[in-house]
């Protein structure tokens, strides 16, 4: 699995599902983000299948629209 990317306010994550192990296919991403000034915002999002994002294993989610000037600070956790 690669390290999920940001670009803007999308959040990519490519996996290698042909890597030689059975078993680790995943089966959902979620991203979640809260504000560095005020983590009491804060929230998730389910990521989807990237449709034509480079193949299978492609997951893609987009953070909300922050305030302005602040900083937003993200993370991916993946079940298999």
């Amino acid at each position: 699995m690669e390290r999920p990317a940001l670009a803007g306010r999308r959040v990519t994550l490519r996996t290698r599902p042909d890597d030689g192990c059975d078993g680790n296919e995943v089966a959902a991403a979620t991203l979640f983000w809260r504000l560095r000034d005020d983590p009491q915002r804060r929230g998730m999002v389910a990521m989807a299948v990237e449709p034509g994002g480079g193949g299978p294993g492609a997951w893609a989610a987009e953070l909300p629209p922050p305030p302005a000037g602040a900083v937003v600070r993200w993370s991916v956790l993946v079940a298999y």
